[in-house]
């Protein structure tokens, strides 16, 4: 048999992972982190245009309720970039520093984060 394209399974299991109750055991502070966080293609911004922005909501998502869990009102560029958020030893990936900016970007865009002028 064919093996299956990787970005089309991403496809699939981003467009249900609003449905799903799966969490991984990973925790940091009051927070648990959902299973996509354990998916390597979720650290690299996806090419189809459907399927990036599913990503992009699900990191605003991640990003807010870790925020919110652990009382982080305020994030650094750096910081946010340098935590766990954006870096998972289990899966031995990290966003780039280009998919990073994509994110920004996105939160920015959509209200969730302000730039500081």
């Amino acid at each position: 048999p064919k093996p299956q394209n990787p970005l089309r399974n991403f496809h699939y299991l981003i467009a249900n992972i609003r449905s799903s109750n799966n969490i991984t055991k990973m925790k940091k502070g009051n927070f648990i982190f959902p299973e996509h966080y354990n998916w390597p293609c979720f650290f690299t911004v996806q090419v189809n245009n459907d399927t990036r922005g599913k990503q992009l909501k699900l990191w605003q998502e991640i990003i807010s309720k870790y925020s919110e869990a652990n009382k982080v009102h305020t994030w650094g560029v750096t910081e946010l970039y340098s935590s766990d958020l954006c870096c998972n030893k289990e899966v031995n990936r990290r966003l780039s520093k280009h998919d990073f900016d994509l994110v920004m970007e996105y939160l920015i865009s959509s209200g969730s984060f302000e730039q500081d002028q």
